[in-house]
C-alpha cells in the first residue's frame, strides 16, 4: 500500500492511542487523533501520585484479570523480528529516562509530565495530527474504508456540531475507561463497541478504597499497619494479599485492598468481606507458645498491655473489645484473671478478624475499571476478530492489572503492538 495514501484514525489520546500514533507517524503514515479532552493525555498525569510509574521489572500474565488469559500471555509476549517489544527501548528512544524502584519503573525526572510531553513532542514531529474536543460518537465501515462520526463540543471551540472524517484505512480504539474524572469515556466506549457487535464486560471500580460500616475500624481510623488480607465472596477464598494496610474512617485502603477491589463486583448484592490478619509475623503453629510466654511476662499487666507490642496503640484499643467475646472480659481485663488459652484465642482472633465489605469507592476515586471489550474479541495483534484492520488497545479490553505499573505497561504495549501490525500490512517493518 501507498503510505501517502493510508490514513489511520486513533480514538483516544491516552496512554495506548499515544504510543501508536508515535509508531506509526515515525514511518510517515497519516496519522489522526481523536480526544475529548482539551489535550491528549491528560489522564495519564493524573498515574502513580504524579510520578509516573510507568512500568514493571516483574509483568507476569498472572498478575492481570481477564476473560483471556493465554492470549494475554501472548500478548505480554510480543516478538517483534525474534526479540520481544520492549516497553522500556520505546520510551528510551523518546529521551525518557528511567529508572527502577522495588521492581517499578518511573521517568528519573520522578514526574509523568515527562512522560506525556515525550509523546506529545514525538507525535506533533512525526505530523500526527490531533482533533481535541471531539467525542466521538460513531465508526462505519463501507468498502473497507471506515468513517469516524464526532460531536465537536463548545466547551473547547466554540463550536457544537457534528463532524465526519472519512477515508480511514485502520481505527485503532483506544478510548479509556470509566475510572477516574473522565469516567464518560467508558460510557462512550460502550456505545460505540455495542454498535460494532462487540461483547462488553460489565465495569466496575478497580484499585479503590473499600467501604466497611464497622465501628472498630472508625477508632483505628489513621492507622497504618502490615497485614494480610483474604477476600470472601459467599464464603469462598477469592485471593489473598500482604502489605501496609490503611484503615480510615469509612473502611479499608491500602496497596493489598486496592488489589483485591479488581474482584469485587456488585457488593450491594453479593455478600463479600476481608479476613484481616494484624498479626501476619506471628505463624499459627507458634502462636500456644507466644501466648504462654506473654502470658507470664505480663501476669500482672492488663491485655492492652500484651497488645501494645503487636500493634499501634490506636489499633489495640479498637480490636480488643472485639476479641474479647466473653462479657465478663469486655474491659481490658488483667492477665492474671484469665487463662493462658483466653490469651492465645485473643491472639488467634487477632489473626483473622472479618470486615462485611458494603461497597467501593466510585469511579471518580478509582485508578481503573475493570470490565471493558472481552479480550477474546481480539486476536493477539490487537485486531478485531470479526471487523478489519479495526484494532482495540488500552482500557477499552477487558484487562485489569495490579497496583504497580502494569495497566500503563498493557496500554503502552497493546497500542504499540496494533501500530506493529499496521505497519506490517503496510510493508513497513
Amino acid at each position: 500500500m501507498n503510505a501517502d495514501t493510508t490514513r489511520i484514525a486513533i480514538i483516544g489520546g491516552g496512554m495506548a492511542g499515544l504510543c501508536a500514533a508515535v509508531e506509526l507517524g515515525r514511518k510517515g503514515l497519516c496519522v489522526d487523533v481523536f480526544e475529548r479532552q482539551a489535550q491528549a493525555g491528560n489522564k495519564i498525569l493524573l498515574t502513580g501520585n504524579g510520578k509516573g510509574n510507568i512500568s514493571n521489572t516483574l509483568i507476569r500474565t498472572g498478575d492481570y484479570l481477564t476473560d483471556e488469559p493465554l492470549l494475554l500471555n501472548e500478548i505480554l509476549n510480543h516478538e517483534q523480528n525474534g526479540d520481544f517489544l520492549s516497553n522500556r527501548s520505546f520510551f528510551e528512544s523518546l529521551g525518557l529516562f528511567l529508572k527502577e524502584k522495588d521492581d517499578r519503573l518511573y521517568p528519573v525526572s520522578n514526574r509523568t509530565q515527562s512522560i506525556l510531553h515525550a509523546l506529545l513532542f514525538f507525535a506533533k514531529d512525526a505530523n500526527v495530527t490531533f482533533y481535541t474536543g471531539h467525542f466521538v460518537n460513531g465508526i462505519h465501515k463501507d468498502n473497507k474504508v471506515f468513517t469516524v462520526q464526532s460531536q465537536v463540543t463548545a466547551l473547547y471551540s466554540g463550536e457544537n456540531e457534528s463532524k465526519t472524517y472519512s477515508g480511514y484505512t485502520y481505527v485503532l480504539l483506544a478510548g479509556g475507561g470509566k475510572a477516574g474524572i473522565y469516567g464518560e469515556e467508558g460510557k462512550n466506549c460502550y456505545r460505540i463497541t455495542k454498535d460494532l457487535s462487540f461483547g462488553w464486560v460489565w465495569p466496575h471500580p478497580a484499585l479503590v478504597q473499600a467501604f466497611c460500616d464497622d465501628t472498630d475500624l472508625k477508632k483505628m481510623a489513621g492507622v497504618r499497619i502490615d497485614a494480610g488480607i483474604t477476600l470472601y465472596r459467599e464464603e469462598v477464598c477469592i485471593a489473598k494479599e500482604s502489605g501496609e494496610l490503611q484503615i480510615i474512617d469509612s473502611g479499608l485502603s491500602g496497596i493489598p485492598v486496592f488489589q483485591l477491589t479488581r474482584y469485587i463486583a456488585d457488593p450491594k448484592k453479593i455478600n463479600y468481606r476481608f479476613a484481616v490478619d494484624f498479626l501476619p509475623y506471628l505463624d499459627e503453629s507458634v502462636l500456644t507458645n507466644t501466648a504462654k510466654d506473654l502470658y507470664l511476662r505480663f501476669k500482672n499487666g492488663r491485655v492492652s498491655d500484651v497488645l501494645s507490642g503487636l500493634l499501634p496503640k490506636k489499633c489495640a484499643d479498637g480490636l480488643l473489645s472485639r476479641s474479647l467475646h466473653d462479657a465478663a472480659y469486655r474491659c481490658d481485663p488483667y492477665v492474671s484473671d484469665m487463662g493462658e488459652k483466653d490469651l492465645e484465642k485473643i491472639l488467634g482472633d487477632l489473626k483473622e478478624i472479618s470486615f462485611k465489605i458494603d461497597n467501593l469507592n466510585g469511579y471518580k476515586h478509582a485508578q481503573i475499571s475493570t470490565g471493558g471489550v472481552p479480550l477474546s474479541d481480539v486476536m493477539s495483534s490487537m485486531e478485531a476478530k470479526h471487523i478489519q484492520n479495526l484494532y482495540l488497545a488500552g482500557e477499552i479490553l477487558n484487562v485489569a492489572g495490579k497496583c504497580g505499573g502494569y495497566n500503563l505497561h498493557f496500554a503502552a504495549l497493546s497500542g504499540r503492538i496494533a501500530a506493529d501490525d499496521i505497519l506490517q500490512k503496510e510493508g513497513l517493518k
